[in-house]
Parts: structure tokens; C-alpha cells; sequence
């Protein structure tokens, strides 16, 4: 009976607390604390609550109300150490978990002031204020003062000081300052240095009779300056014929680095202009690479220069690279015992040039007199030269390393600077084309760098499939192959092929040892001298030609458009057509816009008309995109154009607005004449009537051309008529 008493009583305690249990989580689940960490100075209030709660239950969402006090602000409000953002004072934030909130503060800022105003107070366009001497005082609401030093300078437009300004402000907090006046309005200041040159005293004189410039100066080297508040009329800068430096002669005046050579009236920038130059330290009569015997060794490849001194006594070659700042410093010439006028003859070894960090840069070949900031350097501008003063296009060799010449124009230049290059020598070839037998052979004979010997040259030439030919590298690095272009299996007639140069390890390891880019056999290692053919894939460029007595068998080897040696054969007994384009222009009838392009051809044989018809004809789409070069063409119906070919003469005539582009009509672009199988651009044989418009439809179409791919490419300029 016990027993079961007291296992009764557990029972009712047990559904007691599990009741209270239940009972306590329908009335408010789980809490957590709150803990509360209040700057001083700072009043928080919490809604509903005469106190700050310790505990809230799970998901409460807490709002409190946090003020500043005593001349202080809240400056940030942490909860769980992450910032929250409140609006008027007010601040929410949900508490799943124990929460720690954090109210700092800081003095309220009431006004900022300069103090004391900086020692410089006169300014120029342009120019920033400089802070030296100035002091900037913060003043808070609790009464403080404290000088502040990361404050920011506040102008009254941009982020300078302006013509015409008389004042500037600081800011701090958020609070700027009272304007503070300066000791008189912003001028612009311009200063010419003639560079340590001589200006003629005739234009100092100039400036004196102008009564809109102030405070104009010169001192010890030269230098020229003066302000203004306005003025009324340009103020030329000093002509060539005011400028000097040296000996007559001696040195170039190239202008003063602004358009127009002065300062216009409505500038208000203040501005420095520095003489430009070029030095004539040395007349430099020829410049050529040779391979000469230095010491006791042949055929050393040199940079041999010849000249007069002129402003310099000495002077030494220096090469330079600006991208990688790579530099050689070269020879000398002259000493102190040198005269104007006296020859000197330069020969610089340039296998100094064999380092990895020189290989394949263009290099500047510079003339450098001086020392230090004294430096005077001349370049080599093949304007100031005859054309024929240096044969861009030579290059040698000494069986490793390849020697030549490359021309940069700098942007918004028209400069062009002389530069030396080096590389590794791949191949120099000459070719020829001889009746062998009952064969018409091309044999391409030459030489490689020495490394290569006992490695297996491999040429192929690409017509539908590719036809190798092998030969063993010497020990010179020379080579030779034959290829038997009568074989018609192989050299298919009216199809052009490029040949491919590599190296491999051997005829049946074909392994690459080298190969050069796309692998082309490359046009620049060609020593042979090639007459000029245009046909096919070879325009207008160096080729051989070879042809049998009837003219059935005419074979051209030479340069291709890209880039690259090219075969191309055909029978020329019944062709004989040259084709010359005589003019370009639009043409508005019919309520259409035309595009005209017409020319005269020379051969009677019908044969021959009967292929220019056809090469016409195959127009091919071959209106380009510039802007989607090779990846959008234009369609034109041959319905929709019109050509002639009689008495010696051909036109072309396509009607634009029929011309589709992705099933619409021209789109407003620049687009690329690509036509009659070859890029068409502006030579002596290709004028056009560049500027010639035609509006229409509400679209202008205008003729002209435009730089690309180093040509003056006709192009087709369509825009909304205005």
C-alpha cells in the first residue's frame, strides 16, 4: 500500500512539472540575456520599460531610443559587435541569442574655423593651396577647441584654384568654413623656358608694350613669365626664328608643344612651355649594317655609321628600349681634341646586343652628349633624311642572330624613329625557277642558324593538300630543296598555295624543332630580287615567273597577301588581261544610291574577258564590316548589279540600298570595300572620290577612306542624314 502511495504521488509531481514546463513556454519560450554597455552622455530609452531589460524572449523584436547629451552625439550603435543603423535616434534589432549592445559617443561639433591662415595666400590657375602655416580649429557644443589637422580644402569649382577666385574654404565633420579671402583674385600664370636656349630680347620687348599682362619677369637662364586676369587677343609664342641654341645649325627648334604655337585668349589655365629641340650633336651622312673583321674575326655583324661632328666634341650611340626601359650604351666618338666638321665613322660589334634582354626589341639608335640632367640626345627621324638614306629592309646574319632595321611613329606623331633590331636567325633563302629535264623546278636554297645542323629542314607548299620536301641542315647551317611544279598532281593550276618552313628532327621524326608563327615560309628571309606580278593571292608584290613558249604553263612564285611565299599557276595562252581600277565614286539615280567602281583592261583574247566577267561577277558578298571584320558579309543580289566589259574598258555598278546585311539594309557603320577578290585600297592605280556623299532614304552615304592594316582602305561611311 506504501508502495503504491508513493508511486502515485511521483506520478502527480512529474505531470506538475511537465505542466509548468509547458506552461512556461506558452507564456514567453526561451530568453536570453541583454547586456547593455551606454557611453557616457548618453540618454536610452527602451519602449514600454522604465529600465533597460536584462532578458527578452526569443525573437523579441527590441526598439530603444539612444540620445546624446551634454553638448555629445551617438556616434555608432554595435549589436553583437556589428554596426546597426537607426533613424532619428531610433533603433531596432531582433534578439535570437544572448546580446551585447554597445552605444559609444563623442562631442558634438558645432563649427570649424581657419585660425590662422596659411603662409602662401597667392595663387595661379591651376594650382593647389599649400597648407604650410595654416591652422584649422574644430569647436564642440560641450565648449572644447581643438586644432584639427585631416580636414579637406574646399574650392569654389573643381578641385583647384580657378581664374577669378578670391577666397577658399575648409571642411571637417561634415561642417564647412567661412570663406577665407586670399590677397587678391586667382590669375593665370604662364612661364617660357627656351630650355637653355636664347630668346630673342625683340620678343621680351613685345611683351612690355602688352597692357594686359602683369608681373612680367626674366631671370638669369632665360626663363619668361607673367600673369593676367583676362585677355583679348592670342598671345604668340616665340617663332623659330627667336629661338637659338649653339652654333647655327646646331640644334632644331620643333615648336613648344601646343597647337598653334600660342596662348589663346580664352585660356585660363596656367601653363608652362618648354622649347622643343632636336640636337644636331652629329651630321649623320650614312648609316648600314655590314659584316666586317673585328680583330681577328670575319664576318662580324656591325652597325656602321658615318658622319661629321656638329654640336657635339664627343658623343656615344645609345640603344634603348622605352617599354622595358632596356639600354645599351654604346661606342664613342671624339675626344677633346675634335673640330666641327671633323669626319668619324662609327662601328659598333653588334653581337653586344646578344642578350636575352635585348632580343627582339626595337631599340632606339640614339646619339647621347653629356653627363647627368645634362644630357643632349638625338634621334634618327627618317623625315629629317633622303629616302634613300638607310635601307629599312636589310637584315644580316652571322648563322645565329639575325640583324635589322624596324620605323615607330609615336601616337599623334608624324616622326619616324630609326630602330635597331635583333633576333634569332632562322632562315635566309634565294630561290629559282629553271626548265630541268622535261621539269620546270623551283629550288629554294639557304641557310639556318648553325644550332640546327644535323636537324632536317621541311618545306611544304599547301595546294588542297600539303607536299613536303626534306634536306639534311648542313654544318654551316645550309639547306636545299627542289620542287617540280610541272607536276599536276601536286601544283593544281588557278589555285593558289603558301609554303610552310619548320625544322624537325628528321624526315621520319617530324617531331618540331622550330617553327616560326603561323609557319609560313616568311617573305623578310628572301634574298632573291623579284620582279612585280599581280595575280591572284601575289598582289602587286615581288614574284618569280616562269613560262613555257606557248604560254600553256606559267608558273609565279613570290610574296602572298599575308604574309608568306605563294605558288600560283595557270595557263596563259588565251589570258592575257590586266585589269586597272580608274575610279571610285557614289552615284545617286532611279530614287537608288550606286556604288560605281570602273577601270580600263588591256588583251583582246576572249578567253581573258571571258575570266574578268567572271571575276567580276563573283562579287562574293564581299562588302566587310569593318567593325566585324571577316565575321558579317554584305549580300548583293547579281540582279542588282550591273557590269560591262567592252572596248577595253569594265564597270562595276551595285546598288546599295539593296545591299543586305543579316536580311536588313546597310547598317550605320564604316564598311570595308571588299571587292573583285582583293582588298581594295587607295594606291596610284586605285583613286577615289574620297568625301563623295549621296542622301537618301534618310540615311547619308558618304565615300572615304580609312587606315587599316597600314592601307588607306576605301570604306563606305553610312549614317543618319541630319
Amino acid at each position: 500500500m506504501t508502495k503504491r502511495k508513493f508511486l502515485l504521488i511521483s506520478l502527480v509531481l512529474a505531470l506538475v512539472v511537465a505542466l509548468g514546463s509547458f506552461l512556461l513556454t506558452a507564456c514567453g519560450g526561451t530568453k536570453y540575456a541583454v547586456t547593455w554597455d551606454v557611453a557616457d552622455h548618453v540618454t536610452v530609452t527602451v519602449d514600454d520599460s522604465d529600465k533597460l531589460p536584462s532578458s527578452v524572449a526569443e525573437g523579441t523584436e527590441l526598439t530603444f531610443k539612444a540620445v546624446g547629451k551634454d553638448g555629445y552625439e551617438v556616434t555608432t550603435v554595435k549589436v553583437n559587435n556589428k554596426t546597426i543603423n537607426g533613424k532619428n535616434g531610433v533603433y531596432t534589432t531582433t534578439v535570437n541569442g544572448d546580446t551585447k549592445i554597445e552605444i559609444a559617443s563623442a562631442e558634438k561639433l558645432k563649427s570649424v574655423s581657419v585660425k590662422t591662415n596659411p603662409a602662401t595666400m597667392t595663387y595661379y590657375a591651376g594650382e593647389t593651396l599649400d597648407t604650410e602655416g595654416m591652422v584649422v580649429e574644430a569647436e564642440y557644443e560641450t565648449g572644447t577647441k581643438r586644432d584639427v589637422t585631416d580636414y579637406t580644402v574646399v574650392y569654389k569649382t573643381g578641385s583647384a584654384f580657378s581664374l577669378g577666385d578670391t577666397s577658399f574654404a575648409v571642411r571637417f565633420g561634415g561642417i564647412k568654413s567661412a570663406d577665407v579671402s586670399l590677397d587678391g583674385a586667382v590669375e593665370v600664370k604662364i612661364t617660357i623656358d627656351p630650355a637653355t636656349g636664347t630668346l630673342d630680347e625683340a620678343y621680351y620687348t613685345g611683351l612690355q608694350a602688352n597692357t594686359e599682362i602683369k608681373n612680367l619677369t626674366k631671370d638669369d637662364n632665360g626663363v619668361i613669365s607673367f600673369t593676367y586676369s583676362a585677355l583679348t587677343e592670342n598671345i604668340a609664342l616665340p617663332a623659330a626664328e627667336a629661338w637659338s641654341k649653339g652654333e647655327e645649325g646646331d640644334y632644331v627648334f620643333t615648336g613648344w608643344g601646343v597647337e598653334g604655337n600660342e596662348i589663346a585668349k580664352e585660356n585660363v589655365l596656367s601653363a608652362t612651355y618648354t622649347a622643343r629641340y632636336k640636337a644636331n650633336l652629329l651630321v649623320i651622312e650614312s648609316l648600314s649594317y655590314e659584316l666586317r673583321t673585328v680583330g681577328q674575326e670575319q664576318n662580324v655583324p656591325c652597325l656602321i655609321i658615318t658622319g661629321k661632328f656638329k654640336a657635339a666634341q664627343t658623343a656615344y650611340l645609345y640603344l634603348y628600349e622605352g617599354n622595358d626601359k632596356v639600354e645599351l650604351k654604346g661606342d664613342t666618338v671624339g675626344d677633346a681634341n675634335t673640330n666641327k666638321n671633323d669626319p668619324f665613322t662609327l662601328v659598333f660589334d653588334l653581337r653586344k646586343l646578344v642578350e636575352k634582354q635585348y632580343k627582339g626589341k626595337w631599340m632606339d639608335i640614339k646619339f647621347c652628349a653629356g653627363e647627368g640632367d645634362n644630357v643632349e640626345t638625338q634621334e634618327i627621324d627618317l623625315n629629317d633624311y633622303p629616302a634613300d638614306f638607310v635601307d629599312i629592309g636589310q637584315s644580316i646574319h652571322d648563322t645565329q642572330y639575325a640583324y635589322s632595321f624596324a620605323v615607330y611613329t609615336p601616337a599623334n606623331s608624324t616622326e619616324r624613329l630609326l630602330k635597331a633590331v635583333y633576333a634569332d636567325f632562322v632562315t635566309e633563302y634565294n630561290m629559282s625557277i629553271a626548265k630541268e629535264g622535261e621539269d620546270v623546278v623551283l629550288t629554294i636554297s639557304g641557310k639556318t642558324n648553325v644550332k640546327y645542323a644535323g636537324k632536317t629542314v621541311d618545306i611544304d607548299f599547301e595546294i588542297g593538300t600539303r607536299y613536303h620536301k626534306y634536306c639534311v641542315v648542313g654544318e654551316d647551317g645550309s639547306y636545299l630543296v627542289k620542287f617540280v611544279l610541272s607536276n599536276r598532281d601536286e601544283f593544281k593550276f588557278n589555285t593558289s598555295g603558301y609554303a610552310h618552313f619548320q625544322i624537325v628532327e628528321s624526315e621520319s621524326d617530324t617531331t618540331t624543332v622550330f617553327k616560326d608563327g603561323d609557319g609560313n615560309l616568311p617573305n623578310a628571309g628572301c634574298a632573291t630580287e623579284l620582279e612585280r606580278y599581280n595575280v591572284d593571292l601575289i598582289e602587286n608584290a615581288g614574284a618569280l615567273r616562269y613560262a613555257n613558249e606557248d604560254m600553256t604553263e606559267v608558273y609565279y612564285v613570290g610574296y602572298g597577301k599575308w604574309g608568306g611565299i605563294v605558288f600560283y599557276g595557270r595557263s596563259e595562252a588565251a589570258y592575257n588581261i590586266e585589269r586597272v581600277t580608274t575610279n571610285v565614286a557614289l552615284e545617286e539615280a532611279d530614287g537608288t544610291v550606286y556604288l560605281n567602281i570602273s577601270g580600263t583592261y588591256t588583251g583582246e583574247a576572249s578567253e581573258g574577258i571571258r575570266e574578268l566577267t567572271d571575276k567580276l561577277n563573283t562579287t562574293r558578298n564581299d562588302i566587310s564590316n569593318m567593325s566585324n571584320w571577316h565575321e558579317h558579309k554584305f549580300s548583293v543580289a547579281l540582279n542588282n548589279v550591273k557590269i560591262t566589259v567592252a572596248d577595253g574598258n569594265w564597270s562595276l555598278k551595285i546598288n546599295l540600298l539593296e545591299a543586305k546585311y543579316e536580311g536588313n539594309g546597310l547598317e550605320n557603320a564604316t564598311h570595308i570595300i571588299h571587292l573583285l577578290g582583293d582588298d581594295f585600297y587607295v594606291s596610284d592605280e586605285k583613286p577615289v572620290n574620297a568625301k563623295n556623299s549621296v542622301t537618301i532614304g534618310g540615311k547619308k552615304y558618304t565615300l572615304d577612306t580609312q587606315k587599316y592594316w597600314g592601307k588607306d582602305m576605301i570604306c563606305i561611311v553610312v549614317e543618319d542624314a541630319v
